[in-house]
């Protein structure tokens, strides 16, 4: 009779997990696959802020190379300014990788508006080669 009066007061089918059971699993370490898939999240955290410190760095370096390859580096010059807006649109670029990307468009950017300056007063007929 004492133990029927016990369940019924504290039904054995509850589960609820005691205050000390509760703090043993958060202490616990990590198990094997746990932790796989921990350096797995952070390989790709990693990735994806390289990956934005890369396309800056390419943003950055074709607007520069543009002004090297003068005539032909309209193409780069338009090409680091589209690079370098993908990245500022990227939220997981960092501080660095939007420096870079913000230079590459600034490159590109006076690269393309020199240019077009010299062709307008070439067309005009204002400037002599020779």
């Amino acid at each position: 009779m004492l133990i029927s009066a016990l369940s019924i007061a504290n039904p054995i089918s509850q589960k609820e997990i005691p205050p000390q059971k509760t703090e043993q699993i958060q202490k616990q370490k990590p198990n094997f696959i746990q932790k796989i898939i921990l350096k797995k999240m952070e390989k790709k955290i990693k990735h994806n802020g390289e990956s934005a410190l890369n396309l800056s760095l390419i943003s950055f370096g074709l607007g520069f190379v543009s002004f090297v390859l003068g005539i032909f580096g309209a193409l780069t010059a338009l090409a680091a300014i589209i690079i370098g807006i993908i990245v500022l649109r990227k939220k997981e670029a960092d501080k660095k990788s939007r420096i870079l990307s913000i230079a590459g468009i600034a490159l590109g950017a006076v690269f393309i508006i020199g240019a077009l300056y010299l062709l307008k007063i070439i067309l005009d007929g204002g400037f002599v080669l020779f």
